[in-house]
């Protein structure tokens, strides 16, 4: 990932996620584009409270998506479902293994 002033983030998973959507939209090197949440209502509920266009209730979908940054998981099926070209893109704030790379370099983070 290039360095860039102004990331576009994606956060999956809106039970703790959603504790996070403030705070990505009030950071200045961040512009939250995206949430992901299996639920259809409460995904559409959550995207018009917060004014987010990107509505995904698939995961996979927000990894194949080139204007997404960065992919911030907040479930244990999608982080360690991995499997993906797109792993650069992941950041997790569950306590267990993952990969991330936001600087151009892998990190593995135990928990």
């Amino acid at each position: 990932m290039s360095h860039k002033s102004v990331y576009n983030v994606a956060i999956v998973g809106m039970g703790f996620g959603i504790e996070f959507i403030p705070i990505y939209q009030r950071h200045s090197n961040s512009n939250l584009v995206a949430i992901c949440q299996r639920n259809q209502d409460n995904l559409a509920r959550l995207g018009k409270i917060w004014g987010i266009q990107k509505l995904y209730n698939d995961y996979g979908k927000i990894l194949g998506d080139k204007d997404i940054d960065i992919v911030h998981i907040n479930l244990h099926s999608a982080a360690s479902a991995g499997g993906t070209n797109s792993n650069e893109k992941m950041v997790c704030s569950l306590n267990h293994l993952v990969k991330i790379n936001l600087r151009g370099r892998y990190t593995t983070k135990h928990g």
